[in-house]
């Protein structure tokens, strides 16, 4: 697996022990790094004279021209722990391109009825396949079950909230507080 330097240009906390950091992708590397929703980054990084890969799903759309993750962090979890507590606007992190084949091939013609179950962190890579649905097949309607402990813990509820009133009709969000 072959990893590549990419700055953080961004960093936007979601919650107390959640933050997404933005990825700056040289020219260069715009094909390497071209992702579909739902696919995944690893991270690799060197803590405590120790190698650490972790895998982060994308937050954002590819239709958005930006590479983000979501990064919750767990208790004991020393790469989240890093991630949220040390890292700063312009430090490099070791990335290896996108993997995964958590996705489907949207067709702007279909019309398609799609259920999507998340809770917690597991939103992220609901968010890029809902946000990237949504404008790709725009007759297709999306309905989101999302499980949070508290309305203070709802991951990206902001967002949520602007893409269900910029696309009533096509997303039906229901929280579930536990």
């Amino acid at each position: 697996m072959e990893f590549y330097a990419l700055k953080v240009k961004k960093i936007t906390p979601e919650t107390a022990d959640t933050v997404t950091l933005e990825f700056e992708i040289p020219e260069h590397l715009q094909s390497v790094f071209a992702y579909k929703q739902g696919q995944y980054v690893t991270v690799r990084l060197h803590l405590n004279d120790h190698e650490i890969r972790r895998p982060y799903s994308m937050s954002s759309s590819p239709l958005d021209n930006r590479l983000a993750v979501t990064v919750k962090k767990v208790s004991d979890g020393q790469a989240s722990t890093f991630l949220h507590d040390s890292v700063k606007l312009g430090d490099s992190l070791e990335i290896a391109p996108p993997s995964g084949r958590f996705f489907i091939d949207l067709n702007p013609d279909k019309r398609r009825t799609y259920y999507f179950f998340g809770a917690g962190s597991g939103i992220t890579p609901l968010m890029s396949i809902l946000k990237t649905t949504l404008e790709s097949e725009p007759m297709s309607a999306i309905f989101l079950l999302y499980g949070s402990r508290t309305e203070e813990g709802i991951i990206f509820r902001d967002e949520l909230e602007t893409l269900s009133e910029r696309y009533v009709g096509q997303l039906h969000i229901e929280h579930v507080l536990s």
